[in-house]
């Protein structure tokens, strides 16, 4: 594992703990403050290939765009989550194995946990919009970022972790996430060929889903 390589658990663990909601962050999630700083110094060159030469293209149209917008500060602003975006995508295209960087993001997401649980009892230091919802503020993304860290983690066969990370969906109340791991979980074990327990997993979480009151989940 080279140098770079090794950067990507702890990454994923700063990633994951570095907003917190009324103390760091502000508008602009630290998040991309941190991919901003770590990102130019961890991608190698990349072989010039059609995702490449797309890629570019749309961040130059981007860029070119902000020659009409009526707001180019926030234009700009999304023009820099933009190329963010686009390097996390070179960054792992050019990594072979990206478990560290999944194990780091479930470790941190432990902390968030823990944060949601003083939540539910009560505690308000870290402020949250509605439903506890960790460091993340809003439950809808604390759900969506769950499902696909949980979603790699099982890929690399972390199997603990990604256990010790479901509770969050249910905190989170996202009907979303439990039908994005639904249907990860059945193409999972389709592919391995048990499609069958896969299609009684997803029939189950989809009735879950259907079931659930409307009244107490968003």
């Amino acid at each position: 594992m080279d140098g770079e390589s090794e950067l990507m658990l702890p990454l994923g663990f700063i990633l994951a703990v570095c907003w917190v909601p009324g103390f760091t962050g502000g508008a602009i999630p630290t998040g991309w403050v941190v991919l901003s700083a770590a990102l130019p110094f961890m991608l190698k060159p990349a072989s010039f290939n059609q995702s490449v030469f797309w890629g570019m293209c749309f961040l130059a149209y981007a860029a070119w765009s902000l020659r009409w917008t009526p707001e180019p500060t926030i234009g700009l602003g999304y023009l820099w989550q933009y190329s963010i975006l686009a390097m996390a995508f070179w960054y792992g295209m050019q990594e072979e194995d990206l478990e560290p960087l999944f194990v780091g993001l479930g470790y941190g997401m432990l902390v968030s946990l823990a944060v949601a649980m003083f939540q539910i009892s009560g505690w308000k230091e870290v402020p949250y919009a509605g439903l506890p919802a960790g460091l993340f503020f809003n439950p809808g993304i604390l759900g969506a970022s769950a499902a696909l860290v949980i979603i790699g983690l099982v890929l690399h066969e972390r199997y603990w972790l990604a256990a010790a990370l479901s509770p969050l969906i249910l905190i989170a109340h996202n009907r979303a996430a439990i039908l994005a791991l639904a249907v990860s979980g059945f193409m999972y074990l389709w592919w391995y060929g048990h499609w069958k327990w896969g299609l009684i997993g997803f029939l189950c979480a989809l009735i879950f889903v259907l079931a659930m009151d409307m009244s107490f989940l968003p």
